[in-house]
C-alpha cells in the first residue's frame, strides 16, 4: 500500500500561519495607500477626510514599526503616501525608503496642496536620491482658476502657490535629465501631474484650466477625480452624467496632447488605461454599479497614521496592527475584515475612486478586453 504524505502547510508570516486562500490574497496586494499624517495646512472644502484632520491625539505609527510591519507583508509594487498634506510628516523619506527595502515597491504617488514648495522639493529630491530607478509622482492639486481654487481650497493665495511648485519640480527633472544626459547622475523617474477634484462649483471652468495648465506647464498628465464621499461643504456635489462626458473629452484630449510630448511609446497604453478608468467612474455614476467586482481588500489596502487598517479609504476600519503585534496578516485576514470582503463582492460596492478603479479593470473580462481594443486603436492614432 502507497502512503501518500500530506501536502506541507505552507510557511507562517510571523507566528501567523496562512492557508492556501489567504496566500493567494495576500499575493494579490498591489497598493498601498498609507496616510503617513492626518495634519494638514489646508482647509478644503471637497475633502473626504476632514472629520480626521489635525487630531492632536494621533499616535503616528513610527518609523521603525512601519519597518517592523512591512516585514509582514509580501512584496507590492505601488505605494501611494496621502494625508493630511503628506510632506506634513518630517520622516516621508525614510517612511518611503523602509517601505522600498522591506516590500520592493516600485513606485510613490504622492498628491499635495503646492503650499509649502521648499518643503516639497527636498522631499522629492531626497526619495530621488535615496531611490534610484524607483517612479516618484507628485501629483498637485488644482481644482480652479485663482479665485475658484483659493475659495475650495481654503487658503489665500494657494493657486500661485502651487504654481511655483509645478515650476520647481520641472525644473529639478530638467536638471536631473541633464546631469544624466551628461554622465554625471542616475536616470531620474519623476512625473509630474495634476489632479483636479471635479465638482458642481469648478466643472465650468475645468476645460478651461486643462488647456492653460498643459500648455503653460510641463507636466505628464491632468487627471480628474469626480467629488467623493462626504465633503466639508455639503452644497459640493459630484458632476452630473453629462457634464462628465465633458470632463472625459477634455481628459482625454489633454492627456493624449502631454502624452505625446513625454511618452510617445507609452501612449497607447497609458490612454486606453484612463479611458478604462473613465469607463468604470461613468458606469457608477449612471448605473451606481460597476461592470466588475472592486479589488478592494485584494489588490489594495488602506492604512491609517496610527495603524489603524481599511480595505478602502471609504469603508470603515478592519482591524489595528499596533494591536496585532504589527502583523498585517492578523488584521487582513481578522473576522472584521472577511466580514468586509465578502460584503463589498456581494453587494458589489461602487465608487469613483480611480485607485480602487484602475486596480480593478483587470478583473473584468468585458472591461479589460475594452481596454486592449482602445490601446491597438491608440496605436493607430
Amino acid at each position: 500500500m502507497t502512503v501518500v504524505s500530506p501536502a506541507p502547510a505552507s510557511p507562517p508570516i510571523g507566528d501567523f500561519q496562512l492557508d492556501d486562500r489567504q496566500r493567494a490574497i495576500m499575493s494579490r496586494l498591489k497598493v498601498v495607500t498609507m496616510f503617513v499624517t492626518n495634519v494638514c495646512n489646508a482647509r478644503c472644502e471637497t475633502c473626504f477626510y476632514w472629520m480626521h484632520l489635525n487630531d492632536p491625539d494621533t499616535n503616528n505609527l513610527t518609523v521603525d514599526e512601519i519597518r517592523q510591519l512591512g516585514l509582514s507583508m509580501p512584496d507590492f509594487d505601488h505605494l501611494l503616501v496621502s494625508g493630511g498634506e503628506p510632506v506634513m510628516r518630517k520622516e516621508l523619506p525614510e517612511i518611503v525608503r523602509v517601505w522600498r527595502e522591506t516590500c520592493n515597491i516600485k513606485s510613490v504617488d504622492m498628491p499635495t496642496n503646492g503650499l509649502l514648495t521648499k518643503r516639497i522639493v527636498e522631499v522629492v529630491e531626497q526619495m530621488l536620491d535615496e531611490n534610484p530607478g524607483m517612479m516618484v509622482t507628485v501629483g498637485h492639486s488644482l481644482d480652479g482658476f485663482k479665485e475658484t481654487h483659493d475659495r475650495l481650497r481654503g487658503v489665500p493665495n494657494n493657486f500661485e502657490k502651487t504654481i511655483q511648485t509645478i515650476e520647481a519640480l520641472v525644473e529639478v527633472r530638467q536638471r536631473r535629465e541633464e546631469a544624466f544626459r551628461r554622465g554625471k547622475g542616475p536616470q531620474p523617474f519623476l512625473r509630474l501631474l495634476v489632479l483636479a477634484c471635479v465638482n458642481n462649483q469648478n466643472i465650468d471652468e475645468i476645460e478651461r484650466l486643462a488647456e492653460w495648465v498643459s500648455d503653460a506647464h510641463d507636466i505628464d498628465g491632468m487627471m480628474f477625480e469626480c467629488l467623493r464621499g462626504e465633503p466639508k461643504d455639503p452644497e459640493l456635489l459630484p458632476p452630473t452624467p453629462e457634464q462628465f462626458d465633458r470632463v472625459i473629452q477634455t481628459s482625454m484630449r489633454i492627456n493624449d496632447k502631454t502624452m505625446r510630448r513625454r511618452f510617445p511609446e507609452q501612449r497607447p497604453e497609458r490612454l486606453a488605461y484612463i479611458r478604462s478608468v473613465y469607463r468604470l467612474q461613468r458606469s457608477h455614476i449612471t448605473k451606481g454599479k460597476l461592470p466588475s467586482t472592486c479589488q478592494a481588500g485584494h489588490n489594495l489596502a488602506v492604512l491609517e497614521p496610527d495603524g489603524r487598517l481599511r480595505l478602502c479609504e471609504l469603508l470603515d476600519v478592519v482591524g489595528d496592527v499596533r494591536e496585532a503585534g504589527l502583523s498585517f496578516p492578523k488584521v487582513w485576514f481578522s473576522e472584521e475584515a472577511e466580514r468586509q470582503r465578502n460584503w463589498i463582492r456581494d453587494c458589489r460596492c461602487s465608487c469613483t475612486h480611480c485607485v480602487n478603479l484602475g486596480h480593478s479593470i483587470r478583473e473584468g473580462a468585458q472591461i479589460n478586453l475594452q481596454r486592449r481594443i482602445d490601446e491597438a486603436m491608440f496605436r493607430l492614432t
